[in-house]
C-alpha cells in the first residue's frame, strides 16, 4: 500500500473495491473510514457490506465537500466513538480552550439546564449556530448532523 508501483496500479487498473470490502467485513471489521475529497465511497461501501442488521456497519467519511473539514472531523470522530471506537479527545484537543463538563449521570431532577433565551437572538439565528434561509417563508435551517441534508424551520 505505501509503495509508488501499488498507487499506479490503483490508479490505471480497474480496483476490485466490492471484494476488499467484503473481505475486511469477512475479518470482522465492522468500522469503516472513508479519507479521501468526499463521501462518495461511504454509500458504495454500505452496499457491499452482508451484514444482516444494517445498523452493524460503521461507514464515517472524514470529509465532506463544500464543509468546514474541522467541523466534519469532529463529527466523524464523534461518531465512531459513539459506536465503541477509543479516540484521545485530550490530545485532539490539546491547546485549545476545551474542556470536559460534568453531566448529571441521573435524570434532571428539580433541576433546570435551559439557556436562558436572548432577545438579541431574535434576528440574527447565526448566533445560535442556525444557518439564516434564502427564502422568505423559512425561518432557518439546521444542518442534520448524521445525514446528508438539512431540517428547515
Amino acid at each position: 500500500v505505501c509503495s509508488p508501483e501499488y498507487w499506479v496500479r490503483h490508479v490505471r487498473e480497474a480496483v476490485r473495491f466490492a471484494d476488499g470490502v467484503r473481505a475486511l467485513e469477512a475479518q470482522g471489521v465492522s468500522r469503516f473510514v472513508e479519507v479521501g475529497p468526499d463521501g462518495v465511497l461511504t454509500a458504495m461501501a454500505r452496499e457491499c457490506l452482508t451484514a444482516e442488521e444494517p445498523s452493524a456497519p460503521v461507514l464515517v467519511p472524514v470529509l465532506r465537500k463544500d464543509r468546514p473539514e474541522t467541523r466534519v472531523l469532529t463529527t466523524a470522530l464523534a461518531e465512531l466513538h459513539v459506536h465503541g471506537v477509543p479516540v484521545d479527545w485530550e490530545r485532539l484537543f490539546a491547546g485549545r480552550d476545551a474542556r470536559r463538563v460534568e453531566l448529571p449521570t441521573y435524570a434532571f431532577q428539580r433541576e433546570r439546564y435551559w439557556l436562558e433565551a436572548l432577545t438579541s437572538f431574535a434576528s440574527d439565528v447565526t448566533a445560535v449556530g442556525l444557518i439564516p434561509p434564502t427564502h422568505p417563508l423559512l425561518g432557518a435551517a439546521v444542518e442534520l448532523p448524521d445525514a446528508d441534508g438539512f431540517l428547515f424551520t
